[in-house]
């Protein structure tokens, strides 16, 4: 059949079209080999980057609990929203998403092409809005971490502890070991001072994604590694009895065994909930928690630094008798007053005790009677004894940072003030205070010591650690029966008399210790049963006035709910 004219392509065209295909050709082929020879690194590697994500899977640190298996720390599920901003999703996509979440943000403050929390620890409300719109947002994926939970709240919080993100400082340092920003890492209490133990090992997978972030495929997974339980000796039960007895009162109460060096419990007033730094706080957050100087972060049980008033009495009395300085039957007279040099020493109690030998004078909790004494002893051998009795060194318990105290020396006092060391020095230092400054765990430690016969234990709160002797003391037979009688005298009828419990011997002794920034310091400091103790109680209460009013009573009410549970 002959072809229409209008249908016949003329002769002239068909080399022009065949040269444009041609060039068409060459340019396509040429830039197809610019991109897969010459550019091929480049775009693998984008290729790779963009089709490959590393997922870390955050392992769970290991759980603590108390010595009879109550969980102290734990962890609980945290769902995190996360998203993929790409250029090809409108930013009124993300305008639904913060709207379905309450949030203010903007799109433009997300980073484009990657993986970023739009909400951290978002409730069960909100995981729900998300799946109800989510079609409307495939963007959008949900990472569940595990998270630091604890149980009890505010109870026990200086001695567990908080952890919060690892700051650039401790990345510094820490890099080598494993660790990467946005971590998580103990701050204080066990988190911190059992970190490596607590801490897992992080796990991971790599996933295969779209250029929009959806997930495809999964290539691996290395499961994480969860870290080691802790086993405490807190008594949860003790530790609540002292959380209840201290109540709003600012100080702190320590209960140990005082035959080997075990925490039972220990409380420091104020406290905090360690649940609030499991996520970012405010700032204005932070300022109300620390308003007003109550310092809630400060574990007074061994940071705390008094005078020890009366409670140091124990130390001088010590040292009398153990280096044969004085007899049962020798006597003091306190007249209500001491003269030394010209200046004039008062006595609490304004008209005087009379005739005292060592037993009445611990039991009355005589000024004057312990004025001479201490000049008798002398300050270096007082500072001597004090230091074999652990004050003046940190007690090394396995908490972090415990302050060290400070027992006094004539050669401290020209070190540190370029003066020398005077009788009234030596007469304030004998009955705790002047320059004499002690933490609570170290007077706790100090009378434990005493009532196990005279061996100096390192306090732990880790249960099954071999307990540690730091030093014997090897007191002589006639130190602890004398001391042991007076002591036990001071609570059936001396000045701790407010320590009695029903059933149960108790020995101790009061404490008022002067306070140049305020009231007087409540001290208290008890063991029973007195001839064969199991628990040693330090009640320590700022700015409460006498120790046998203030204290005394709260000794005697933990040693009896103590009691009661045995």
């Amino acid at each position: 059949m002959a072809l229409n004219n209008d249908e016949v392509m003329p002769p002239q065209r068909l080399p022009l079209l065949g040269k444009v295909a041609i060039a068409l050709f060459i340019i396509l082929a040429g830039r197809l080999w610019y991109l897969q020879i010459i550019q091929e690194s480049k775009y693998m590697t984008l290729s790779q980057k963009n089709s490959i994500k590393l997922v870390r899977l955050q392992a769970p640190r290991g759980e603590v609990m108390d010595r009879n298996g109550e969980v102290l720390i734990g962890n609980r599920p945290c769902f995190n929203i996360l998203t993929f901003r790409s250029k090809e999703r409108e930013d009124a996509g993300w305008d639904k998403l913060f709207s379905a979440l309450g949030e203010k943000k903007k799109a433009a403050n997300l980073p484009l092409g990657k993986f970023s929390p739009v909400k951290k620890d978002a409730t069960r409300e909100e995981i729900s809005r998300i799946e109800e719109r989510k079609a409307d947002l495939p963007e959008v994926s949900i990472e569940v971490q595990p998270k630091r939970h604890y149980p009890h709240g505010k109870t026990a919080s200086h001695i567990l502890g908080y952890v919060g993100e690892i700051t650039d400082v401790e990345l510094q340092h820490l890099s080598q070991e494993g660790y990467r920003a946005g971590d998580t890492i103990g701050k204080s209490g066990v988190e911190k001072s059992f970190e490596e133990h607590l801490r897992g090992k992080d796990g991971g997978k790599q996933v295969i994604v779209n250029a929009c972030g959806y997930q495809v495929d999964v290539l691996g997974c290395k499961e994480p590694l969860a870290g080691n339980d802790l086993r405490l000796t807190i008594d949860y039960r003790i530790q609540e009895i002292v959380e209840d007895v201290i109540g709003r009162k600012r100080g702190s109460i320590i209960v140990m065994d005082p035959r080997n060096g075990e925490i039972l419990g220990l409380v420091s007033q104020p406290g905090f909930d360690p649940n609030i730094f499991t996520r970012r706080i405010s700032t204005t957050e932070w300022r109300k928690l620390n308003a007003g100087g109550s310092a809630i972060f400060t574990n007074r049980a061994i940071q705390g630094e008094y005078p020890p008033g009366s409670t140091f009495k124990l130390i001088v009395a010590i040292a009398a008798l153990e280096e044969g300085l004085i007899g049962t039957d020798e006597v003091f007279v306190c007249k209500g007053s001491y003269q030394v040099g010209n200046r004039t020493f008062r006595c609490w109690k304004k008209g005087g005790h009379g005739q005292l030998n060592i037993i009445e004078g611990i039991v009355h909790s005589c000024d004057v009677f312990f004025y001479q004494l201490g000049e008798r002893v002398g300050v270096e051998r007082i500072a001597l004894y004090a230091r074999k009795l652990g004050l003046g060194s940190s007690t090394g318990i396995d908490l972090p940072g415990e302050r060290s105290g400070l027992t006094p020396t004539p050669q401290w006092k020209r070190k540190k003030n370029g003066v020398s060391w005077y009788p009234g020095d030596t007469v304030n230092m004998s009955i705790g205070q002047g320059f004499v400054l002690t933490t609570p765990i170290q007077m706790a430690n100090a009378y434990s010591t005493f009532a196990n016969g005279g061996t100096l234990y390192r306090p732990h709160v880790l249960k099954g650690a071999t307990p540690e002797i730091i030093r014997e003391l090897n007191l002589k037979p006639l130190t602890k029966k004398v001391l042991r009688e007076a002591f036990t005298s001071v609570v059936s009828r001396g000045t701790g008399h407010k320590a009695k419990v029903a059933g149960v011997e108790v020995a101790g002794k009061t404490g008022t210790s002067e306070n140049p920034h305020g009231a007087d310091h409540a001290w208290f400091i008890g063991f029973a049963p007195a001839h064969s103790p199991s628990v040693c109680v330090c009640v320590m209460l700022e700015n409460a006035g006498h120790g046998s009013s203030q204290a005394a009573p709260l000794c005697g009410k933990i040693i009896k709910r103590i009691m009661q549970l045995k």
